[in-house]
């Protein structure tokens, strides 16, 4: 169950940077000084994007500009977000894998040949063997 208080402090923050949405794509504010005005987490935008409220437009030098997608952000918009907030922390923590992408492997695949073959011409002796942890995008050789 969600307070009240936070949907309300949610959606004040969402609409406040609907209405700021101008300054915050020129550059004269920014989307962390509305974060701090509210006491809101920082990750309550990013869920706001996801759940498509607000659209990247385009870049604008190393900033994004947003609009939004809606004339007015009522507490069910807001509380919709809070979900979406707290499920993907929840992903997060649950330690699902992510998927790694097939070039990533290739690079380890070879990265962890190319070792081998090190440790070989230099008279290396032992268990080589290789571990790898979920979501981690590393080789480690033990030997």
């Amino acid at each position: 169950m969600i307070k009240r208080e936070t949907i309300k402090r949610t959606r004040d923050f969402l609409n406040d940077v609907r209405v700021c949405l101008p300054q915050i794509n020129s550059g004269y504010i920014n989307i962390q000084d509305c974060i701090d005005a509210h006491n809101v987490s920082k990750a309550r935008f990013g869920a706001a994007v996801s759940v498509g409220i607000f659209e990247v437009v385009r870049r604008n030098g190393r900033r994004y500009a947003y609009r939004c997608t809606k004339l007015y952000i009522n507490e069910g918009d807001a509380a919709i977000v809070i979900r979406h907030e707290y499920n993907q922390a929840e992903r997060s923590k649950s330690g699902v894998p992510r998927q790694r992408s097939e070039g990533q492997e290739r690079y380890n695949e070879k990265l962890f040949n190319d070792v081998i073959r090190w440790l070989r011409n230099n008279k290396f002796e032992g268990l080589l063997y290789r571990t790898s942890l979920p979501g981690v995008n590393d080789v480690k050789v033990v030997v």
